[in-house]
């Protein structure tokens, strides 16, 4: 009888299969671990240029992601102190047109020291810092923008502060008492004229007359004069004679007199005369009493409101505008400098700059939203100029007329704080802020449904299916044990089996 024994060559290729399932099985299992079909891109074939790009825009989106979540703490802390700094300006509106007029020992109402409070609290609000970068400094964002409060108010002793610099202006809007202003009165006729081409005091608006025949002349020429001229018209009881003034800080008041032949005479009525020219001089005094009482209420209201919007509108690059001279016959400004006045504001200079385009994110291809703030624009310079200039006031309760000067600057603050159509405000800020931040996280809601679909197709390429892989690697482990078996028992053979 032959006998055949299987060749070696056989037993090699055994072991070789055996390697082979083993590096297959090793494979299914790293599968199953990872989830991946593949170890490299090559060993995906031809769909590793299509993994390839969605990997490539799967890693742009997480980067515009990135870049949103850090954006979206900076809007989050720009809402939250925006929006304090808006309901501190109302609070302080409501206080100055609610409060009633009741100065303390002090000469403060308690709604002055209550907007001192909250300015000091609104220094506070725009020197926050998150992530070592503050928020209202442009793109200082090393430096604190705002001064402390007390500086800014009182100065430090070398340079003058807020309080000193509406001090001067008020001297300078004055004059000798009169407003900047001259009047006369001829034979016939009562003049009024501003006392020098300057533009400090009251500016002539115009002149009216309910006199019968009459005649006004407008306010014409530099320095303005105008005049009413009585003519041979005496006045009659009740007539009026109206002067119009411009105020430093935009507003204007008017001077309305009253014919009358009453004793005594009211205020703001003038004596009708025994003839014309006693009846112009009488208008003439009379005028002078009432631009008296109008320049230490409505003028110096809107003196110190013009003079705190001068002082916030100041920067280190363009420094706050100085009375140039002595105050009661300066006729110009000189600019300040920050060795002999306090610079509220220490950050990036964003005169005639797009400030929200100073801190920008890339929340997607070619869209780029800009939350740049700065505690310098107007709407927050303006904000915090009204607030101090209602706190940094004083007054006394046995002066007649420091009631009325308190209104008129109550008044001032409560409507400006309203903030008319055209002038930007603290809310329109936040508005702006808002809108930024809504494409902000609108893109990133976009980019969250783009991975789900990338991320969805990137499985269906590198991904497997983790029972058909088990499926496999339980029969390649049948296979590996069936072969195993048969290599071992040919591997056992000898000649002696046989004989």
């Amino acid at each position: 009888m032959t006998t055949s024994f299987p060749p070696v060559s056989s037993t090699l290729g055994n072991v070789d299969l055996i390697n082979d399932l083993r590096a297959r099985m090793f494979d299914l299992q790293r599968q199953l671990g990872t989830g991946q079909r593949s170890e490299t891109y090559g060993g995906l074939g031809t769909s590793r240029t299509t993994a390839l790009s969605l990997n490539a825009q799967r890693s742009s989106l997480l980067s515009y992601q990135d870049a949103i979540a850090t954006a979206t703490v900076r809007f989050d802390l720009l809402d939250n102190n925006l929006n304090r700094l808006v309901e501190l300006g109302q609070e302080t509106k409501g206080d100055a047109l609610g409060e009633p007029y009741n100065p303390g020992s002090d000469g403060l109402t308690i709604s002055q020291i209550t907007t001192r409070q909250r300015l000091d609290e609104a220094i506070v609000v725009l020197n926050t810092r998150v992530d070592n970068r503050f928020l209202f400094s442009g793109r200082a964002i090393d430096t604190e923008p705002v001064e402390s409060l007390d500086r800014i108010l009182d100065g430090d002793g070398t340079r003058i502060g807020l309080r000193d610099y509406v001090d001067e202006r008020q001297a300078a809007d004055f004059g000798t008492g009169s407003g900047r202003l001259t009047t006369g009165s001829t034979a016939t006729a009562v003049t009024i004229a501003e006392d020098g081409a300057h533009p400090f005091g009251f500016k002539l608006d115009e002149v009216a007359t309910t006199i019968t025949g009459a005649v006004s002349n407008a306010p014409t020429g530099s320095p303005a004069t105008a005049s009413i001229d009585l003519g041979t018209n005496q006045p009659a009881p009740g007539d009026t004679v109206r002067f119009k003034f411009t105020l430093p800080d935009g507003s204007s008041t008017e001077i309305v007199l009253t014919a009358s032949n009453s004793t005594p005479l009211e205020a703001n009525e003038f004596a009708i005369g025994a003839n014309v020219t006693a009846s112009a001089s009488n208008i003439q005094a009379a005028l002078d009493l009432a631009i008296a009482n109008a320049a230490v209420t409505e003028l110096s209201a809107a003196s110190t409101i013009a003079a705190s919007q001068s002082f916030f509108a100041g920067s280190t690059a363009n420094p706050p505008q100085r009375v140039n001279g002595p105050p009661a016959t300066a006729t110009g400004f000189i600019a300040g400098t920050p060795d002999n006045t306090v610079i509220w504001y220490k950050g990036e200079d964003v005169t005639g700059v797009n400030v929200r385009g100073l801190a920008t994110a890339e929340v997607d291809d070619g869209l780029n939203v800009r939350y740049g703030t700065s505690a310098q624009e107007e709407g927050i310079r303006n904000s915090l100029a009204y607030m101090a200039a209602f706190s940094i006031e004083s007054f006394d309760p046995s002066v007649d007329t420091d009631r009325d000067r308190f209104n008129a600057l109550a008044q001032r603050v409560g409507s400006s704080l309203d903030f008319p159509p055209g002038a930007q405000s603290v809310a329109d800020i936040q508005t702006e802020i808002a809108l930024a931040n809504l494409s902000a996280q609108s893109a990133n809601t976009r980019h969250g449904a783009d991975l789900a679909v990338l991320d969805q197709l990137r499985d269906d390429i590198q991904g497997v299916d983790e029972n058909a892989v088990g499926v496999e690697l339980l029969a390649l482990e049948t296979q590996l044990s069936i072969t195993y078996e048969a290599t071992a028992l040919i591997s056992q053979l000898n000649l002696a089996d046989f004989i």
